[in-house]
């Protein structure tokens, strides 16, 4: 979420119910929102997820799907 605007944080902090603070924290990568607060976030966002550990094991999965061998895979990951 690096570059966000003020404004889509100002509405995110909104639709999450935290401080803009916190989420200009999440979108710089200096902290990660609570498990709790993660299926808000992607329900918030329009995103099939419930946690980032969801993302994070669909983006691995994906890129494993497209790779052309074993090293392809090491390489994309």
């Amino acid at each position: 979420m690096a570059g966000v605007s003020a404004a889509i944080q100002k509405w995110l902090a909104y639709e999450l119910e935290v401080t803009e603070g916190a989420v200009s924290r999440y979108a710089s990568g200096k902290t990660t929102p609570r498990k709790s607060l993660q299926e808000r976030l992607f329900e918030a966002l329009e995103l099939p997820y419930k946690t980032i550990d969801d993302f994070l094991q669909d983006k691995i999965f994906y890129k494993i799907s497209k790779a052309k061998s074993l090293t392809d895979t090491f390489t994309l990951c």
